[in-house]
């Protein structure tokens, strides 16, 4: 069998590792229906094991889209096929919790992507974000997964029906899992922001709403610890925000050297040298900060995430997280950070630091 980096034969498995290709592909297709259901509102994400970047998967690409009905999308199917995204041959009668839609090289009889169109109301909508989220958090239950899936693939690499019906328990059995720690995971958040607590857990808890605390962090938002195993991640997140924050004033060859391999390499100091890094996934990972004893470091925000209660959100579980005074130090010409601080209870100590010839960095705590 020739393996392709995306796409495989109708009926047939094959597992391979994970590829930067996948996301890639799945941030293109996504825009494309993006566009195709301008005007819908629709959430559409990647999803599946190719989102799921500890674990081998089929290369073919999953991608979720939430719909308030069905009807406005099968509108848009002409709009759709533009982009090459076909209905699928399935009926509707017998699926009618989702309608799916494919990409791929109908003439070889290979597909690249599954698109599955359902409702946000509907329990599919939750399976397919718990369902990823719970893997790429828990790196013990993606490998559970991953082995079921090797032995399936040996078994049956001609016969996809079969190979899907024996996964069947083990997905069951960890969207078991998944749902009861989104649920621990998102209590936390709202116990750690909120003031909720387990006896008497706030709304934002009970309901599937889109915000949070008044804030746009949809459904699905989560912090996490950061490890070896998802450390690029909050590295990427670093690398990104801080080469954005420190254009202003550094030199570009200076700031282009803060790429993410040079900051996963520095994240990976801190965990050494006794810190704790938590990392906020809403669908995909969002902002990053660091924590050791009282202080907090290193929280950082992805530019195009920012303003949306993200920011606020990490700070307020790092200071949960803190072992006394939580205090922290900013560039003093971060301005829209000093605000936020302020805004949070922190204040001005008095204390500096010079960072280089007429820039200082200021220390804030929480009283």
């Amino acid at each position: 069998m020739i393996i392709m980096s995306i796409g495989l034969k109708r009926g047939t498995v094959c597992l391979e590792k994970h590829q930067k290709a996948w996301e890639d592909s799945a941030e293109q297709t996504i825009a494309e229906i993006q566009n195709a259901l301008d005007g819908i509102d629709a959430d559409v994400q990647h999803v599946g094991s190719t989102s799921i970047k500890s674990i081998k998967a089929k290369p073919i690409i999953d991608i979720a889209v939430g719909v308030p009905d069905f009807e406005s999308v099968s509108a848009r199917n002409d709009k759709l096929k533009k982009v090459c995204i076909f209905p699928a041959s399935w009926g509707f009668d017998d699926h009618p919790e989702e309608l799916l839609y494919v990409k791929g090289d109908f003439e070889k009889d290979t597909r690249t992507h599954h698109i599955h169109v359902v409702l946000k109301t509907s329990k599919e909508w939750k399976n397919y974000l718990n369902f990823r989220d719970f893997l790429n958090a828990t790196p013990s239950a993606a490998r559970e997964y991953e082995a079921v899936k090797d032995k399936l693939e040996a078994m049956y690499p001609d016969n996809r029906e079969k190979y899907t019906a024996g996964k069947s328990e083990i997905i069951a059995k960890l969207l078991e899992e998944a749902e009861k720690w989104r649920e621990v995971t998102r209590l936390e958040l709202c116990e750690n922001t909120c003031g909720a607590t387990r006896a008497g857990i706030c709304e934002n808890v009970r309901q599937d709403v889109r915000q949070f605390q008044g804030q746009d962090m949809r459904f699905g938002s989560t912090i996490v610890e950061v490890d070896e195993t998802n450390v690029f991640d909050a590295a990427r997140i670093h690398s990104v925000s801080w080469q954005e924050s420190h254009r202003a004033f550094c030199k570009a060859d200076f700031v282009a050297l803060h790429t993410p391999e040079r900051q996963r390499e520095y994240l990976l100091g801190k965990l050494k040298n006794g810190y704790k890094l938590y990392m906020l996934l809403d669908a995909e990972p969002v902002g990053i900060v660091a924590v050791k004893e009282s202080l907090i470091e290193d929280l950082y925000v992805l530019p195009e995430k920012q303003n949306k209660g993200y920011g606020s959100a990490l700070l307020e579980f790092a200071c949960t997280k803190c072992a006394g005074t939580p205090t922290l130090w900013i560039l003093e010409n971060n301005v829209n950070a000093a605000r936020l601080y302020r805004r949070k209870g922190f204040t001005e100590t008095g204390h500096k630091n010079v960072v280089t010839n007429g820039l200082d960095e200021i220390e804030f705590a929480k009283h």
